[in-house]
């Protein structure tokens, strides 16, 4: 029988064998298995030296072999733990939306998350510090996901720099900053998104960039709900930085539980200059949106009766204006599914069916004209999951079963979008 465990999600599992002990499975020779956990964890708890905790009892590391998926183990009792030396670097693959203003500097899109595990740390017990230290090698953790990411500009690094500041240390209390806060925003769990972070003696190059990326392989929606409510975000998070008492950082502020790095290069004046300049460059412009619904305001689709008027719904920004034609983004997806009503709808008669046909043909045919021209102008990306989910409603309509990644269809399109 094959067993599923509760605990993980990698495909592939390491198994943990105990050496000492006489094996009871051909499948493994060389010891008993005493536990299994998950491929990518393995790095950082079952590299060769490593210090393995289970049911109370210490273990070391004596290998590690990733062709057979098997850590070899050994019960010892020692005064000290181990810990990984890592980093995390997030590579763009493409942009998949960007805002208009302020200078296309916030965007959404594709992402390769690469981890590397290439060390090793010794702590006393005791006291917790650094005994000793090492490198090894072990092949990169690479998967793509999505995120969303401001690029800081120039003259906010000379600004940041001018005060006598480190602009990655300043960089970083703002990852930690959006990583903290994101769930205020967003429905989803602090675990679910992760952002890069910095080390003390970091030599590699990176783009100034404010990042986070959800940290389930091909993406959970996290980033793209972040990115439209950018400005939101900011804003907040500069009111968090403000009225914090500490002076250099606490968990309160710019400190974060997860940090790879244990908080050790952090800059909260850096971070506070760098969310000011954003802000005072999104204050300058009109918004970060194309639409010209003012920024943060939610503009909710009035829903009249299915077979109430011929009029498609509209929303009260459209009944104000003076265009004759013209539908919102949320009216137009309001009036395709207004059409499926009328043409389904129970207790309806020949004469009035074949008019509500007409009527929810013409209506939706505008509908998705005007729809899709609006999301052209202001997102593309959201203009081809319209059309993607209107064809995955005309194949359920058919009956056809399809296999594929999940698509929204019409009725919760709508959501999207706001």
């Amino acid at each position: 029988k094959s067993a599923v465990s509760l605990r993980m999600i990698d495909p592939v599992s390491i198994e943990v064998v105990d050496e000492t002990l006489p094996s009871q499975d051909l499948d493994h020779p060389e010891g008993q298995v005493i536990d299994s956990i998950g491929y990518s964890r393995a790095f950082y708890e079952l590299f060769e030296g490593a210090i393995y905790l289970h049911q109370a009892r210490q273990y070391q590391v004596t290998r590690l072999d990733l062709r057979t998926y098997q850590a070899l183990v050994k019960p010892v009792r020692v005064n000290y733990f181990t810990s990984s030396r890592n980093h995390t670097d997030v590579n763009v693959i493409k942009k998949l939306e960007t805002s208009l203003q302020p200078d296309g500097l916030i965007s959404t899109g594709c992402v390769a998350v690469v981890s590397t595990v290439w060390g090793w740390r010794k702590h006393w017990q005791s006291t917790g510090k650094i005994a000793e230290m090492g490198q090894f090698s072990l092949p990169p953790l690479e998967y793509e996901t999505r995120a969303f990411w401001i690029d800081v500009p120039s003259h906010i690094q000379v600004r940041v720099e001018e005060q006598n500041l480190n602009f990655v240390s300043s960089i970083h209390g703002v990852n930690h900053l959006l990583v903290s806060f994101a769930p205020l925003f967003v429905l989803c769990e602090p675990e679910d998104i992760d952002t890069e972070h910095t080390y003390e003696f970091q030599q590699r190059p990176r783009p100034p960039r404010i990042i986070v990326f959800d940290k389930r392989p091909g993406g959970m929606g996290i980033s793209e709900s972040l990115f439209d409510k950018a400005d939101k975000v900011l804003l907040h998070l500069l009111r968090c930085v403000e009225e914090c008492t500490c002076h250099s950082g606490c968990p309160s502020c710019v400190f974060h539980c997860e940090c790879s790095n244990y908080n050790g290069r952090i800059d909260k004046n850096g971070a506070r200059i760098i969310l000011e300049g954003l802000i005072e460059l999104m204050d300058a412009t009109s918004g970060t949106r194309a639409p010209a619904k003012d920024a943060g305001e939610d503009i909710k689709p009035v829903v009249h009766p299915a077979g109430s008027a011929s009029r498609s719904p509209f929303c009260a920004l459209c009944q104000e204006s003076d265009s004759s034609s013209g539908h919102c983004l949320a009216c137009a997806c309001e009036a395709i599914e207004q059409a499926g009503e009328v043409r389904g709808g129970p207790g309806v008669t020949g004469s009035q069916s074949d008019a509500g046909l007409m009527i929810g043909r013409r209506d939706k045919r505008t509908s998705q004209e005007l729809s899709e021209r609006d999301l052209l102008e202001s997102s593309p990306r959201k203009a081809q999951r319209l059309r993607m989910a209107q064809s995955m409603d005309h194949a359920r309509a058919r009956g056809a079963s399809l296999r594929t990644s999940w698509i929204p269809s019409m009725p919760n399109f709508q959501s999207m979008l706001r």
